[in-house]
């Protein structure tokens, strides 16, 4: 017989949390409306991963009272709201109080709070809602709340979610969507360790598209101001010249917080149409694409290795799957990834570092004590390959070999040796196959980008590197140049946007800008050969070359 049961507190929080938490993204959402509802002018957003092991965020708001900080985590308890009245003049970003209870019945929460002037602080510990420790801790003015496995005891939810990258995005335009319309305020996002963008706080809205959106987007930027019946519209519209096809970078704000309306896209639209009908003519002259190469770093994280990039560690953790201690001992070539396998290190988790938590002070990373950086359990050195010279190497220890003793190891192994080849003739002969990616410089960076493209046919490729010599000594400088040779013999065009003196007295064709820099700059000054622009009197360039 059907029986209706009410649920227990903690069943229905973990069943509302749906509505509220999503994903990680709308962890961010969720708490960054609530430091900016607390007054916040500084707010700072890190995540982890994709979110969902690690979110904090920090601000300098009004804190809150020990009192309040212990019923914060309840159901419909808020700060915003005292009566149905108050319902007919709400101006904050919430007031339902359902965020922070939906939040901490699916994950592991610790807040640090202080009001201003107060002697001390509060800090409160929450598992799946419920309230673990709570005691008076020393902390700066304003709240941080630090968010880890998120979650955790709904598994289900954990399967919905995307990649790493995917929901790492996602926080970002969450953050990002926050910043446009809080220009008032400076907020920071720091993704793995790194800050992905910054704004200033100043209060024009100039200067928060310019710090998100760039520099060549904002000086673009058209400003649009109207207003109609006590409503008043303001905001920034790109030039036609700098349209995009799809509504991905089309932002509107209520009152700052952003909404998502089909009535307003089409409105704009429309707007444009009607604005001339201006076009933009884009001639195909046998360009199939056009290939950026620039010193953007590679990878997000310490996961990203010099092996992984150039799609030589899965090559290797298959070789190293067929040996006959792995088959022994019913190792697979997924066993053999740092990243989810079962060799990894247990201590690091494959990261090849632990971090220390201090508290109130920023994260410390040291080389995990149990690897000692190799990212590898100590059962993954007890498995090794024997070359044809004889010589027996593990993986791990294969890992801390350069690419060119890797390449002296691997020339039995076809597809490993091609892809180091290819590594040593980009002058990367020196890189260790388990370096860090975000760690290399620029010129490096540039380089192993090219890893993958070096031997193709490239008649229809348009290649355009952005200062490849950076942080180059002289000698490598001669080898970038050897790389620019081997793709324009497969065809290729290069384009190359240098002030090295030695790339620009190779090149077949020169465009010289200038006179100076800055203001002092912005026109061309010569074009043509070498040569030509040698012997032309106005060029700078052309007395050094």
């Amino acid at each position: 017989m059907p029986v209706i049961n009410v649920l227990q507190p903690h069943v229905a929080d973990m069943i509302a949390a749906g509505e509220v938490v999503e994903r990680p993204a709308s962890v961010i959402k969720e708490l960054v409306e609530n430091s900016l509802d607390a007054g916040a002018k500084n707010i700072t957003v890190e995540i982890r991963g994709g979110g969902a092991t690690y979110i904090r965020v920090t601000d300098d708001g009004c804190g809150m009272a020990p009192e309040d900080a212990g019923i914060a985590f309840l159901r419909h308890a808020t700060s915003k709201l005292h009566d149905e009245k108050g319902l007919e003049a709400i101006s904050t970003m919430g007031f339902r109080g359902e965020a922070l209870a939906a939040i901490s019945s699916v994950s592991k929460i610790e807040l640090n709070t202080r009001r201003r002037g107060d002697a001390s602080g509060t800090r409160v510990v929450l598992e799946a809602g419920d309230i673990q420790e709570m005691f008076a801790a020393g902390c700066p003015d304003g709240t941080t709340m630090t968010v880890r496995d998120l979650f955790y005891n709904t598994p289900a939810r954990l399967k919905f979610l995307k990649s790493d990258r995917s929901e790492a995005s996602a926080c970002q335009l969450a953050a990002l969507r926050c910043a446009l319309g809080h220009p008032e305020v400076s907020i920071r996002f720091i993704k793995d360790r790194n800050e992905e963008f910054f704004t200033p706080g100043d209060g024009k809205q100039e200067s928060c598209v310019y710090s998100l959106m760039g520099r060549d987007m904002a000086t673009q930027m058209l400003r649009c101001t109207g207003e109609n019946n006590g409503i008043r519209v303001t905001g920034f519209v790109s030039s036609p010249a700098y349209g995009k096809g799809n509504r991905s970078a089309q932002f509107f704000f209520c009152n700052g917080r952003f909404i998502k309306s089909q009535l307003l896209q089409a409105a704009v639209e429309q707007a444009q149409r009607e604005l001339g009908g201006l076009q933009v003519l884009v001639c195909n002259a046998g360009i199939a694409q056009v290939k950026l190469i620039d010193a953007t770093p590679i990878g997000i994280n310490v996961r990203s290795t010099v092996a992984t990039y150039a799609n030589v560690h899965d090559e290797l953790r298959k070789i190293y799957a067929r040996s006959p201690l792995a088959r022994e001992k019913g190792y697979k070539a997924g066993d053999f990834s740092y990243n989810t396998g079962r060799l990894r290190c247990p201590g690091c988790d494959g990261t090849g570092e632990v971090s220390l938590d201090v508290q109130f002070l920023p994260d410390v990373n040291i080389v995990c004590p149990d690897c000692r950086g190799s990212r590898y359990a100590w059962a993954a050195y007890g498995v090794k390959l024997t070359n044809e010279a004889e010589q027996a190497v593990s993986l791990p220890e294969l890992m801390e070999m350069d690419v060119n003793s890797a390449l002296a190891f691997c020339g039995g192994m076809k597809t490993v040796s091609q892809r180091l080849q290819t590594l040593q003739q980009l002058g990367l002969g020196y890189l260790t196959l388990g370096e860090e990616t975000p760690s290399l410089s620029g010129g490096e960076a540039q380089r192993l980008k090219l890893a993958s493209e070096i031997g193709k046919t490239q008649e229809d490729s348009v290649f355009v590197f952005d200062e490849p010599s950076i942080g180059l000594h002289p000698l490598d400088v001669q080898v970038l140049l050897g790389v620019f040779q081997a793709l324009l013999d497969n065809g290729a065009t290069v384009v190359v946007i240098e002030h090295d003196l030695d790339v620009i007295r190779n090149a077949d064709y020169l465009v010289d800008m200038g006179p100076g820099g800055g203001d002092a700059g912005g026109r061309i000054v010569a074009a043509g050969t070498p040569e030509q622009v040698r012997q032309n009197p106005e060029s700078i360039t052309g007395r050094y070359i």
